[in-house]
């Protein structure tokens, strides 16, 4: 079972401590942590049979491996992460109280993520160069839109819902140019409905200011100034983006 599975993963286990235990045994994650560190994420969802095992280890700094009779000492620091309050879990027998103030030693609080936009951005930045290395195509330009739409996202998936996001939309545009209505397939649509109404925008055009003369100059270089290409990208036809080149000044020497 799933129990068995996590209890083997943290304790280890040794020949035939189960079906299809490997016949060399394994070392658990306590006993590879040894004199280090292990990050335990997502603690709220530890079962409450393999929680009285963790309490175990802690308070005897030993694990005894699954199928096994010898205790093995361990010295660990244990980092827990829990996107539940602990707790409101103990009030309600959801989570050990024992084990609850054998980890709550050090509480570090942090902020939901709508609550420091000032990272929405900068992880942003992180997840577009890891993705598009993964993908390997170029970093697409962004409407500036974009940014405020996500800056008032309520991303209550937290930071685990913007590298989603981030990876959907390059595997969804690529290294297009990126628009409100395309991150609209993505998030929910009304967050972008809502958005316009508070800030007064309507449908994105890319002939709108949003597109200043310094960002078109940068799609236009990017395509090396191949301007069918660059019309391609920015979703409009080769006379339109004529009209905007020659309403910004815009030309291959800019």
């Amino acid at each position: 079972c799933s129990e068995t599975l996590m209890e083997s993963e943290l304790l280890g286990y040794v020949e035939g401590a189960f079906t299809g235990a490997s016949k060399q045994g394994k070392a658990g994650l306590f006993e590879m942590a040894h004199k280090g560190t292990i990050f335990l994420d997502e603690i709220s969802e530890m079962p409450l049979s393999i929680q009285s095992k963790l309490l175990r280890v802690l308070q005897e700094k030993a694990v005894m491996r699954l199928g096994d009779d010898r205790v093995i000492p361990v010295d660990v620091r244990i980092i827990a992460a829990s996107n539940k309050n602990l707790n409101d879990m103990v009030k309600n027998g959801q989570f050990r109280k024992d084990l609850y103030y054998r980890l709550n030693v050090l509480t570090l609080r942090i902020p939901l993520l709508k609550d420091r936009q000032q990272d929405i951005l900068r992880l942003l930045e992180h997840f577009l160069e890891i993705y598009c290395i993964k993908f390997n195509i170029k970093r697409p330009i962004i409407a500036q839109e974009v940014y405020q739409i996500l800056l008032n996202y309520q991303w209550p998936g937290n930071v685990r819902e913007l590298e989603n996001f981030t990876e959907r939309l390059l595997a969804a545009y690529g290294s297009s140019y990126i628009t409100a209505d395309q991150i609209g397939h993505i998030l929910d649509l009304k967050e972008l409905h809502d958005f316009r109404e508070r800030s007064g925008h309507t449908k994105e055009s890319p002939d709108r200011k949003i597109l200043d003369e310094k960002t078109l100059f940068e799609i236009l270089k990017s395509n090396n100034f191949n301007k069918p290409q660059t019309a391609k990208q920015l979703g409009i036809g080769r006379t339109t983006l004529w009209r905007m080149l020659k309403k910004m000044n815009i030309s291959n020497e800019s």
